[in-house]
């Protein structure tokens, strides 16, 4: 056989082989967006909040049954922050690996909640990165995982250090409708963000007057707690909590 087939073989091999050891598990966020694989997600708060939460959903998107384990890895963590994870039950801080499994059966994904990562920040500013995987316990090298940026940041600074306003979004807790107030002055560009707890986009709205008021449409979107980020020329300025019941 000459090199260009024997170059050819090992090409198929090398296909089938990868093909074999596909990932079987997919993720999506509780609006049944997906989540890629790998993915970087992040989620804030303020350092005074007593957790930050990070939640998705896990399917078992190959053929065959799976037994499914979780395990959580430290990318970058703070000192004297905690964290733990449910999976089914949860783990405190030391834990790394569940003694939890799921059995899932082919195509079948957890429930809302099952799974959830929770950073204490401990009013320490600052983000941590903490992986988390999810893994055949019979096959553990078939896995995937995604990162969460855990972010205890800012929520703006005062009117008189900025040539600008923006309120907090109100009411909150919000029904199907919630409003921010804002006067720009001197702004080239003003957007209002809404993320989920995946740290998934769910809403973007522009800022387009010099002042006024925006409202924004929530009837589309799921019970639960979102944050309301405000972007000023490139920078974010605020961050808040916003309630949808």
């Amino acid at each position: 056989m000459d090199m260009k087939k024997n170059l050819l073989v090992f090409t198929f091999l090398v296909f089938l082989i990868s093909g074999a050891e596909a990932q079987s598990f997919s993720f999506f966020d509780h609006n049944s967006n997906p989540i890629a694989n790998g993915a970087m997600l992040e989620v804030l708060d303020l350092p005074s909040a007593s957790e930050i939460v990070f939640e998705m959903n896990i399917q078992n998107s190959s053929g065959s049954e799976k037994i499914v384990m979780a395990k959580k890895n430290y990318i970058d963590v703070l000192a004297d922050t905690y964290n733990m994870f449910c999976w089914g039950m949860c783990f405190g801080p030391d834990v790394f690996v569940s003694t939890t499994v799921d059995t899932l059966a082919a195509g079948e994904i957890t429930y809302d909640g099952f799974f959830s990562g929770h950073y204490l920040p401990n009013t320490i500013e600052g983000y941590s990165i903490i992986q988390y995987v999810f893994f055949d316990k019979n096959n553990p090298n078939d896995s995937a995982y995604v990162n969460v940026k855990f972010i205890a940041g800012f929520t703006g600074v005062s009117d008189s250090e900025n040539p600008y306003y923006v309120s907090g979004v109100y009411p909150n807790p919000a029904v199907s409708v919630a409003r921010l107030d804002y006067d720009l002055n001197s702004v080239n560009e003003a957007v209002v963000f809404i993320n989920d707890l995946t740290g998934t986009r769910v809403k973007e709205v522009i800022l387009d007057h010099s002042s006024g008021s925006v409202f924004i449409d929530l009837s589309g979107l799921r019970r639960g707690v979102y944050f309301v980020t405000v972007v000023i020329d490139g920078v974010a300025v605020k961050t808040e909590k916003l309630v949808v019941k």
